[in-house]
């Protein structure tokens, strides 16, 4: 198979106060991923296990993975902004172990550059945004995130959130 598939990610973290001591602080991160998928040569068509399939817990939140987002088929392009405000609940050694998180995502795939569209709303084409609370727990092996997203674009029928358990940071 002849494919290439480069991506560009990029995140940001700004703590925005502290509460109480400066051993509590509020953070606020952001993450912004891009990437393409196109075959070449032999190849005639992307796989369909290469493509972008969005919706989740390491997309949008408060859709399923199953098209609800993005191109029903897996799209050749693809964009996430993933915002995250978080509060730590419990620290240790000046680590948070334990913090709440509020967050807001938009995001979309297709099928080819040319059907980008930055409209939001429940089209094919269109953006799809959510928002939604979470809770992040670190343990010695890996980190842990439970999220519950509310999806603002749904089309009828579709359900209106998802909870979404995952494993590893976000961004």
């Amino acid at each position: 198979m002849h494919f290439i598939k480069p991506w560009v990610t990029d995140a940001a973290y700004w703590t925005l106060g502290t509460l109480g001591d400066e051993d509590w602080p509020v953070v606020l991160g952001a993450s912004n991923r891009v990437s393409y998928v196109s075959q070449f040569g032999e190849t005639k068509e992307v796989p369909v296990f290469e493509r972008f399939f969005i919706g989740g817990q390491d997309t949008l939140r408060g859709y399923n993975a199953t098209g609800e987002a993005g191109f029903p088929t897996g799209g050749k392009v693809y964009d996430i902004l993933n915002i995250e405000l978080g509060v730590p609940l419990a620290r240790e050694r000046k680590k948070s172990i334990v913090k709440i998180v509020a967050f807001f995502d938009m995001g979309g795939s297709w099928d080819r550059v040319k059907d980008i569209s930055a409209r939001v709303g429940s089209g094919l084409r269109d953006l799809k945004t959510d928002a939604g609370i979470g809770i992040r727990f670190v343990t010695p092996a890996f980190p842990i995130r439970l999220d519950w997203g509310y999806g603002f674009n749904h089309r009828p029928g579709e359900r209106l959130y998802q909870i979404n358990f995952g494993m590893g940071n976000l961004f």
